[in-house]
């Protein structure tokens, strides 16, 4: 397995914890899974959930960049 390392905004950081612990799974799991869920997508789907992604966090890439 290889490991990735990523910059990710702590108002994320405190969502993928809440959601994690609600869940009774690590970060880990978590954003495994859910990198799983979208890279599963057929591709129609996956164009689909990051456009919505891009669109829904634009403001958030702009102040980043």
């Amino acid at each position: 397995m290889s490991r990735i390392t990523l910059d990710i905004s702590d108002d994320w950081i405190s969502e993928i914890n809440r959601k994690a612990e609600r869940l009774g799974v690590s970060k880990e799991e978590l954003i495994q899974f859910t990198l799983g869920e979208i890279i599963g997508r057929p591709d129609e789907d996956f164009e689909l959930a990051l456009k919505h992604v891009t669109d829904k966090n634009a403001e958030l890439y702009k102040r980043l960049s």
